[in-house]
């Protein structure tokens, strides 16, 4: 059993939460004081999180909260999940809080880890930043404290930067995540290796008028994905894999990587 933050109360938040309490693991919720609400709700249900479809059960949480000092305290792996607009909002408050010999994954990365790394090392913290390419989990939550997961990517990408630490990551990641990883080469790799640039933005763009005129009320990845919008879509995958290529990354297609994950 290994102490475990999980910054973010999110959709995949909640799930990864939820799914290590399940696997035996001592698990904190910490969220942004914005979202005290969402807190109040989980506490409410006696802070445990159910799990639904493709995984399920109800995760016993230790604790939910929005003290970052309490949350962070004694932790031996934080994994953060919320979106990159988050990262900056989050890590204010959080990082001055962090201990020597924690390790911080990134899930997903979102270039993320090349500012957390510098900024822990001019705080002359012994913290090691790794990520993932993307979030293990397709998951939408229903409610607080109540989560639909509709499947879990399996392998995910694991990167670390410096890659020399990639070895203290993965040792003490070892039966403390929640699905199965592979060595990326590095966090330039397994940044541009989220899809969700792909999957999420030309789609939504795309599809503004139906989500106001609807407001949301439709299914995005069946409703929204019409025969032009995958065109689009396809066109925004091949620039991100050319530009990829001009750094010497060889980047699956969006479609390869679903393939592979799910």
């Amino acid at each position: 059993m290994k102490r475990i933050t999980v910054m973010s109360a999110g959709n995949g938040g909640q799930a990864l939460a939820g799914d290590l309490a399940l696997r035996g693991h001592e698990v904190t919720l910490l969220e942004h004081p914005r979202f005290e609400a969402t807190v109040e709700a989980i506490r409410a249900k006696g802070n445990r999180i159910q799990l639904e479809n493709k995984i399920t059960g109800v995760g016993q949480l230790a604790r939910v909260t929005t003290d970052a000092k309490e949350a962070l305290n004694g932790a031996e792996i934080v994994y953060f999940t919320a979106p990159s607009f988050a990262q900056g909002p989050f890590f204010d408050l959080a990082l001055p809080l962090f201990e020597d010999g924690q390790i911080l994954v990134l899930s997903p990365g979102n270039y993320g880890t090349f500012a957390l790394r510098k900024a822990f090392r001019d705080m002359g913290k012994d913290v090691v930043v790794g990520e993932t390419d993307n979030l293990p989990y397709a998951c939408t939550a229903l409610e607080p404290g109540r989560v639909a997961v509709r499947g879990v990517k399996n392998p995910v990408t694991l990167a670390v930067f410096p890659a020399k630490d990639y070895r203290r990551v993965d040792d003490r990641m070892k039966d403390a995540f929640c699905t199965s990883y592979v060595q990326g080469a590095n966090v330039l790799q397994t940044s541009m290796a989220n899809t969700n640039m792909v999957v999420h933005c030309a789609p939504m763009l795309m599809n503004a008028g139906w989500i106001e005129s609807s407001r949301g009320n439709f299914r995005f990845y069946f409703d929204g994905m019409s025969p032009a919008v995958c065109r689009v879509m396809e066109a925004v995958d091949n620039e991100r894999i050319a530009v990829g290529k001009a750094f010497g990354l060889n980047l699956r297609s969006t479609t390869e990587t679903i393939r592979a994950q799910y």
